[in-house]
């Protein structure tokens, strides 16, 4: 038997020890004797927790390995305190077939044989277009926890509706990136009072509301669950809280920067504040962070999203979106 003796770590305000035995936790107390053949470590007040998950998350690989590998965003997790995540499918190709699931799957047991663990998401319409659906059935055999179109929301409420159907009888959740794709069109930024002082074309608040009263209306019809991604907007959540008044199978997560940025953040034109969703206006943080408190939002994720350096040191209007989060968010939100 192996055993590893954590000492002085803090849990919930208390100094605790932890004895695990054959890489199962055996006891938690104030103070434990150490076995004969265990290792210990001192922790000096480190804050102890079991390791997290995250949701969302974008590995690159395949295809934008200059940004991000399997390898490399699983140290950022591994470093995050992060156990288990799940990767979006905006690669190169795109996650719309087992084979780049298996290959995703692959590295990540090369690069990371003892986790953290990978588990795909995979692509809900072929090549994220949003005008034909996955072999979702392929997907999922292939080792896919979930589908989405994260990054490209899909336009067409037909497809979208067959979409929650199809996945619904595979037992497959759809995670939904909520985005009018009309209203968000060629915009940067938040819309207000910043993007009018930029001069930068800005996305209404209500283009993430619109499209996520859409999804939980659908899911409501269909008596189908729903997951709404990266949630920036107050309106947003009045909505998911008004879906889970009436019973519909809606979740919902947010990410560390909707809960501690504002739109203020893209002063000077600063490439690293620019994500998508924008950044909103300081209400809007502080109905995120009600809607934590209250549990109307479900669940805290990441959206990691890696770029290069030289691709953000770009004019504005030209930069891509996203940053990095897993080995931030811990720090961030704690």
């Amino acid at each position: 038997m192996s055993s590893l003796l954590i000492k002085n770590a803090r849990y919930l305000g208390d100094s605790v020890d932890l004895l695990v035995v054959d890489g199962k936790v055996q006891s938690l107390s104030a103070s434990i004797n150490a076995p004969a053949d265990a290792e210990i470590v001192d922790a000096a007040g480190k804050i102890l927790f079991p390791s997290f998950i995250d949701v969302h998350t974008h590995l690159r690989e395949p295809g934008y390995e200059w940004k991000e590998t399997v390898a490399t965003g699983l140290s950022s997790a591994a470093h995050g305190g992060f156990g288990a995540i799940l990767c979006m499918a905006n690669t190169d190709p795109v996650n719309d077939d087992a084979a780049v699931t298996e290959q995703i799957l692959e590295s990540a047991r090369r690069s990371w044989p003892n986790g953290p663990r990978v588990h795909p998401i995979g692509a809900a319409t072929v090549g994220l277009k949003g005008e034909e659906l996955t072999r979702m059935s392929e997907l999922k055999d292939a080792g896919c926890v979930a589908i989405s179109n994260d990054g490209r929301p899909v336009g067409n409420t037909e497809i979208f509706r067959r979409m929650l159907e199809y996945a619904a009888d595979l037992d497959l959740i759809v995670i939904d990136h909520c985005e009018d794709p009309y209203l968000a069109a060629k915009s940067h930024m938040n819309e207000g009072a910043t993007s009018g002082v930029l001069g930068v074309k800005g996305q209404p608040d209500v283009a993430e509301t619109i499209q996520a009263s859409r999804s939980i209306l659908l899911a409501d019809y269909l008596g189908v669950p729903v997951h709404i991604a990266h949630v920036s907007a107050k309106r947003t959540v009045d909505i998911i809280a008004w879906g889970k008044s009436r019973g519909v199978k809606v979740t919902a997560e947010t990410t560390p920067h909707y809960l501690t940025l504002d739109d203020t953040a893209v002063n000077g034109y600063n490439t690293l504040a620019k994500v998508n969703p924008p950044l909103r206006t300081p209400t809007d943080v502080a109905a995120m962070r009600e809607a934590v408190k209250t549990g109307v939002i479900d669940m805290l994720a990441t959206d990691h999203a890696p770029h290069a350096a030289h691709e953000k040191e770009t004019p504005f209007d030209e930069a891509p979106n996203g940053f990095t989060g897993m080995d931030l968010a811990l720090t961030i939100t704690y």
